[in-house]
């Protein structure tokens, strides 16, 4: 069985291992194909695989972001519905309820999910900010002066307040947390509406461009040369840099770098960064759609199987209840794939000036 992912960086690669040597355990007379391409935070292998679906050699299961980067497969017919494997294992009642709307086209799901991410948590490093003089508040900032106000302290003492991976990725990364931290949850999802009940062109708008455009000033000047953001996460870990805006992902990561790292929770509305797996092929057997969703292959790749679970830690979407629950727009979760790249190439083009 050929499964195509981008899970190739530091700790994703070893949640992905996980999740095969349960697979393998479970299924000893069937072959895993690790099929992953690196490079990209994922934009190089939805190109590869782009490029297989135009020339009819599907992968028999592949990586996706739920939301309109799977409707986008379901409308040109390149994946099935899984009707059958939904009803057969009960699956569905397992998931939460505003995911299912995510895989599904009139009620009939397309996807099976793989893991769950948060996308806003701010990882700091507790060592660098006590040299630096800046004590966290409970909670985290209250408002975006007083995190500036914590990065000239951090600047002062001769370290990168923020660090940040190459532009794409990263950089939009950055400024959905930074836009949805300075105009809230409820304007962020208005607009992205048809029609958009946020303007634009409004004063709130303005205000997280100008929150953007400031936090790039503390960031650190060799970002663009970067390979990803596991580099960027590098800083932080080593005492280099004092925080790092980066998704729970992150976590699997930083359990390898050493203990001198810590994170906080946003508060500003939890975004939620589904994957899934997509069946391309109609031959695929059901067993193994049961085994990518189960639980245990879930956990595997959330952290790093046994050791990295958040085990020990309340993990990061327990504190999910009062929170609002925002699709991923950078994953082109919510808007269509070519309006997202033209935005992407806006933001990179807006961070250099």
């Amino acid at each position: 069985m050929e499964v195509f992912s981008w899970w190739v960086g530091p700790g994703e690669a070893d949640g992905l291992a996980a999740m095969v040597k349960i697979f393998q355990a479970k299924y000893p007379n069937e072959t895993f194909v690790n099929a992953a391409v690196a490079g990209g935070a994922g934009t190089n292998a939805q190109a590869v695989l782009a490029t297989r679906l135009a020339a009819g050699d599907p992968p028999d299961s592949w990586q996706a972001h739920a939301g309109m980067a799977t409707f986008a497969y379901q409308t040109a017919k390149e994946i099935q519905p899984l009707d059958d494997f939904y009803a057969k294992t009960g699956f569905g009642s397992a998931l939460p309820k505003t995911l299912l709307p995510l895989i599904s086209v009139d009620g009939h799901p397309y996807s099976v999910p793989v893991n769950i991410h948060r996308s806003n948590v701010m990882w700091y490093n507790p060592k660098v900010l006590s040299a630096a003089g800046v004590t966290l508040p409970s909670g985290g900032f209250a408002s975006w002066s007083d995190f500036f106000a914590a990065c000239d302290k951090v600047k002062t003492a001769g370290k990168t307040c923020l660090s940040l991976g190459p532009e794409g990725f990263t950089a939009m990364h950055l400024w959905e947390n930074v836009m949805v931290g300075t105009i809230g949850a409820a304007k962020w999802s208005g607009l992205w509406t048809v029609p958009a009940t946020t303007d634009w062109t409004g004063p709130d708008v303005k205000q997280g461009l100008a929150n953007y455009a400031k936090v790039l000033t503390y960031t650190n000047s060799d970002a663009s040369t970067l390979s990803d953001w596991q580099p960027a996460s590098k800083l932080v870990a080593d005492g280099d840099a004092a925080f790092n805006i980066m998704g729970d992902w992150a976590y699997g990561y930083f359990c390898q770098c050493g203990p001198q790292w810590a994170r906080t929770e946003a508060s500003h509305g939890l975004r939620l960064d589904p994957h899934t797996w997509h069946a391309g092929h109609l031959r695929l057997p059901v067993r193994q759609l049961r085994s990518a969703g189960g639980q245990q292959e879930s956990r595997g790749h959330v952290g790093l199987a046994d050791r990295c679970c958040f085990q020990g830690r309340p993990g990061s979407l327990q504190p999910a209840q009062g929170f609002d629950l925002l699709p991923h727009r950078l994953r082109s979760e919510s808007i269509q794939r070519v309006f997202a790249e033209c935005r992407q190439g806006l933001v990179q083009q807006y961070g250099r000036r």
